[in-house]
């Protein structure tokens, strides 16, 4: 059996996607690391600049460069749809450009306020490979701080080599603390949801099982299995066949619309996280899912089916 940590919850189902107009958008942070090809450092730099809802200032210094993003808040008509889309060809660019990628570090993260939420995404190198992860969440009184009206435009541009690199270590240092409180290093670095096994457990081939990406985490979407019973009359069966107490109480569960949990497992057997999953909606269709949500994690081998959060 599994350990599960003693102060282990269940997490909270992730705020869905916000589908309003954009109301406004900052970009912020920075990207060094060793100098390598510079030319290509610049010429990439003014292909970011060129995007026009970005300000990057390119330094130089010591063997060292820095990107520096600028944090003007920008206008929704004046944020590119597609923006995000294209950022992150330009990011790995200056990551190749150093002299070496895999020690590149990243802040740069941009935040997107629409009518009925907000979106935030972080970029950063792993292994010297750019990936971004967002993640949507409520609005902040400070997101309302910065609407275009109210925003005190501040340019951290032209401040000099030692006085931008000083902001840019306190940036790195201050984002980083609430980056990793956030969970945004863990969803970051977590593995990819096609890689993750499914083990049904006491379920077997009453449900299948369908993991989904969702900013990071995971979505896992239950739905019934060729053994799932259509009646009585199969559920009775079922139960006499069972061979363990565990797998007649699997049965139980689900056509009396309990729930059963999701065990997110490490590669050492541990316990990541779990969550519980109304199996209700099963009972009255054969195509609507049962849903239920796992934090991402580095370290995370497999999904499990059980009839209790530690087995």
């Amino acid at each position: 059996m599994a350990k599960v940590p003693a102060d282990l919850t269940p997490p909270d189902p992730p705020p869905s996607a916000p589908a309003g107009r954009v109301k406004y958008a900052w970009f912020a942070g920075i990207l060094e690391g060793h100098s390598g090809d510079n030319d290509r450092l610049r010429q990439t730099v003014a292909e970011l600049n060129a995007l026009g809802s970005i300000d990057a200032d390119l330094e130089l210094d010591g063997g060292q460069f820095s990107v520096l993003f600028d944090d003007l808040t920008l206008a929704g008509g004046a944020f590119a749809a597609d923006l995000l889309d294209r950022l992150p060809r330009l990011l790995q660019e200056i990551v190749d450009a150093a002299r070496d990628p895999a020690r590149v570090t990243s802040t740069v993260r941009c935040t997107v306020v629409h009518e009925d939420g907000v979106v935030e995404t972080l970029f950063a190198p792993v292994s010297g490979v750019m990936r971004g992860v967002s993640r949507p969440r409520r609005v902040k009184p400070e997101d309302l701080e910065r609407a275009p009206a109210a925003a005190a435009v501040g340019n951290v541009s032209g401040m000099g080599p030692v006085r931008s690199t000083l902001i840019g270590a306190l940036m790195l240092v201050a984002f980083a603390m609430l980056a990793w409180q956030s969970g945004f290093v863990e969803r970051l670095t977590s593995v990819e949801s096609s890689t993750l096994t499914v083990d049904n457990g006491p379920f077997g081939e009453l449900l299948t099982a369908e993991i989904q990406p969702n900013w990071g985490n995971y979505r896992v979407l239950l739905r019934r299995g060729q053994s799932y019973p259509k009646d009585v009359a199969q559920q009775r069966q079922l139960e006499e066949q069972a061979a363990t107490l565990a797998e007649r109480s699997a049965v139980l569960m689900l056509t009396q619309g309990r729930h059963l949990y999701l065990r997110l497992i490490s590669d050492t057997g541990e316990t990541l996280a779990y969550y519980p999953v109304d199996t209700r909606p099963l009972l009255t269709s054969d195509e609507a899912p049962a849903v239920g949500h796992l934090p991402g994690r580095s370290i995370a081998r497999s999904i499990q089916l059980s009839i209790s959060p530690g087995g």
